[in-house]
């Protein structure tokens, strides 16, 4: 009998010691949590109403640990934006590419002339910005540009480290 209460015993604190660690496993920083729009920032809303002034949002996530927004609107776009309305990311819309207002507003003037020159301006469909590297803009059909902060195209041996070091960056 005493064999069968201590088996009953141990089984009880077995579980609950499982039960318990699971919820402490639970508990941590928040990493990401949702967003409305009257919650924005200021400087967002001003970038969302200069950029995309018809559109809608759809989501919005905060990484609290890096105070980036990871905003997806109604029509498709993909944006991650610094609390100071800086963007990091803008993604557009499957088979869709930026608009070239939209490439002209936010990129120096010697990455858009390049672009240009390089009859690749329809064709972009991201764009990153690192603040510590530099510039991407990612092309249909898989080619890619980067350029250091000043506009200067870099090698393609600085292609992978910027990419590496601009995802962990926001991600």
């Amino acid at each position: 009998m005493k064999v069968r209460v201590f088996k009953s015993m141990a089984s009880l604190l077995f579980a609950t010691l499982l039960s318990t660690s699971f919820a402490f496993a639970q508990v941590g920083p928040v990493v990401s949590i949702s967003e409305t729009q009257q919650s924005l920032p200021k400087d967002i809303k001003v970038f969302l109403n200069r950029y995309f002034p018809t559109e809608s949002i759809q989501s919005i996530q905060l990484k609290t640990l890096l105070n980036v927004y990871d905003i997806e609107l109604n029509n498709g776009y993909d944006l991650k934006l610094l609390s100071t309305g800086q963007w990091l990311e803008i993604e557009a819309p499957d088979k869709a590419t930026l608009s070239e207002s939209i490439l002209r507003s936010l990129l120096p003037e010697t990455i858009y002339k390049h672009l240009k020159e390089k009859r690749a301006l329809r064709k972009v469909k991201d764009l990153h910005f690192n603040p510590q590297k530099g510039y991407k803009a990612d092309l249909k059909k898989d080619k890619t540009y980067c350029f250091d902060l000043n506009g200067k195209p870099m090698k393609k041996s600085h292609l992978c480290d910027q990419d590496k070091e601009h995802r962990k960056y926001y991600e």
